[in-house]
């Protein structure tokens, strides 16, 4: 395990040559005096744990440093070292920054580190907390798209095939979290369930729909926004899925401007455009389409002419795997789109019926994407 990163923010030269000897051979110290620009480090650098502050820096004072770490980096530990021994001090800093240990000034090297120690062992906890959390919730929602699935599959189908190529923008742009950007995806059709189940599948079909069909289709999103901001902590996610629609003209969510190319440039697919004419069009259209993102979509494009087929049988296919060409069987229904992920629920039933179903092997799958640093 690596030496846990402590931030030391002070103006006093004695401080910071005490904490540097005592704490140097346990942490990795970096000891700067103004506030600024430890706000700037500490939004380049997310491998922090803890930050121990003086009340007065350079520039702005040591409460309003620490509320501010508390504003753009709640996660953190913050440490309050003063020798002031007020009793409004210590409120501020309590009620601002909300710190989580206040040290006196001198403070004891034993009592340094025990405080250090304790943050380092807090924001560990906290971490580890919060990805169970998010491990949790993503597994649940991955096991109500796949209920959902069996249940209404023309409500999920489009999220599962734009899946791949979305987070492949994600990732070239850095808009989020690739698990952020998967939930996005999984979720962004669930308000397809308030839906008639015809309108759905002629939508799914590539036929062109009423203009009044258009508009009860195009609710669905704010629908889905309406069920999602019930869950703590999915607002974000919520937002990005209202928006799914709106024009980049507009100004919505970076994730939202990839969604929607995403789910465009596969509408367009469905009703036989090329990948080429479907990206071309997008970019005729800057007003709509966020030019990066279909930037990104032209060159994956590109790349993908030169990836050949990765051939298997049903029995060797494994959920997660994603097509690079449509999965049919002997009599050319599609069972899995080009680009579609195949999900735990679809793995069993092609295991299950796959004599039934009679699908044509090798079914081809794209090789999988690299492995997102952290």
């Amino acid at each position: 395990m690596s030496k846990p990163k402590i931030m030391l923010v002070t103006s006093d030269a004695t401080l910071a040559k005490i904490a540097q000897a005592e704490l140097g051979k346990a942490v990795t110290l970096t000891t700067l005096s103004s506030g600024e620009k430890a706000l700037e480090v500490l939004t380049g650098d997310d491998q922090y744990m803890a930050v121990l502050s003086g009340l007065n820096l350079s520039g702005m004072d040591g409460l309003k440093f620490l509320a501010e770490v508390r504003r753009e980096h709640p996660r953190l530990m913050r440490l309050l070292i003063t020798a002031d021994t007020n009793f409004k001090t210590a409120a501020n800093a309590v009620n601002m920054g909300h710190i989580s240990r206040l040290l006196p000034r001198p403070c004891p090297p034993k009592a340094l580190k025990g405080a250090i120690k304790d943050a380092v062992r807090k924001y560990r906890k906290g971490q580890a907390e919060n990805e169970a959390m998010k491990d949790t919730l993503f597994g649940t929602v991955r096991m109500l798209v796949d209920i959902l699935e069996l249940v209404q599959p023309d409500a999920v189908m489009r999220s599962k095939r734009i899946r791949r190529r979305a987070q492949r923008v994600c990732t070239a742009l850095k808009a989020m979290p690739a698990q952020l950007m998967d939930m996005v995806v999984l979720l962004s059709n669930i308000g397809c369930v308030a839906l008639p189940a015809e309108l759905l599948e002629q939508m799914e079909s590539g036929k062109r729909p009423s203009r009044e069909d258009m508009q009860i289709f195009y609710t669905h999103p704010t629908i889905a926004a309406a069920l999602l901001e019930n869950v703590p902590r999915m607002d974000k996610v919520a937002e990005i899925i209202r928006h799914q629609n709106t024009p980049a003209s507009q100004d919505p969510p970076l994730g939202a401007r990839i969604l929607k190319a995403c789910i465009d440039m596969d509408r367009m697919e469905l009703t036989g455009a090329s990948p080429e004419k479907a990206v071309e069009f997008m970019a005729s259209k800057p007003e709509i389409y966020d030019t990066r993102v279909v930037d990104v979509l032209k060159r994956h494009m590109e790349a993908s002419k030169k990836i050949e087929c990765h051939g298997l049988t049903v029995a060797e296919l494994e959920p997660g795997m994603v097509m690079q060409r449509d999965m049919v069987t002997s009599k050319g229904a599609i069972l899995l789109h080009k680009g579609e992920t195949l999900s735990e629920a679809s793995h069993l039933r092609l295991q299950a019926f796959k004599d039934l179903l009679k699908v044509v092997e090798p079914v081809c799958i794209e090789p999988p994407a690299p492995v997102e640093k952290r």
